[in-house]
């Protein structure tokens, strides 16, 4: 008979509890706050170039800038919890 798989104990409160298995853990904290102003400066420069009527007159374009604003979106999402995950 094949030999059993390991099982792997990466819970999700095992990956929550340790910061260097979560996305942004590893950051020092001014180095979290420098990635959630840039994310932020990045989101509101996507959502003028989405307000801009001439991005629609190409749909790969408005695609493209769909996805990168669900992008940024997302990875502010996971800075944010990062963040308020320390207490501050």
């Amino acid at each position: 008979p094949p030999a059993a798989k390991p099982q792997h104990s990466t819970s999700k409160s095992a990956r929550k509890d340790n910061p260097y298995r979560r996305p942004f853990g590893p950051l020092s904290m001014p180095e979290l706050e420098q990635q959630i102003a840039d994310t932020e400066i990045s989101l509101s420069q996507v959502q003028s170039q989405l307000a801009d009527a001439e991005s629609f007159k190409n749909p790969a374009r408005a695609r493209q800038l769909q996805n990168e604003y669900d992008d940024l979106s997302r990875k502010l999402e996971q800075l944010e919890a990062e963040y308020y995950a320390r207490g501050q």
